[in-house]
């Protein structure tokens, strides 16, 4: 298998897309979540680092449980279009 290096550009190129697509849930919920945090703790004056973490951590496992699924297709779809891609090379 020789790979060139506009080939393996794209299959890096196509792989950071991927992880980014797959990792903005989570990550989009996250922000959202932290964002009403911090104003709720400037609106009441409360510097608790815990108040800041509990909220941010269970959005977190939340998300990633309800998205699992697509995740995990959109995942071995993934691998399995780069599986063929890989076999069509001579």
């Amino acid at each position: 298998m020789n790979l060139t290096g506009d080939l393996l550009a794209l299959a890096a190129n196509r792989m950071l897309v991927e992880a980014l697509i797959l990792v903005s849930p989570p990550l989009a919920a996250v922000l959202l979540v932290g964002l009403v945090v911090s104003l709720i703790q400037v609106g009441t004056r409360m510097t608790d680092l815990t108040l800041g973490f509990v909220p941010r951590f269970a959005v977190i496992l939340l998300v990633t449980a309800l998205t699992l699924p697509w995740m995990g297709s959109r995942l071995s779809a993934y691998f399995v279009a780069s599986v063929a891609q890989a076999a069509d090379r001579p």
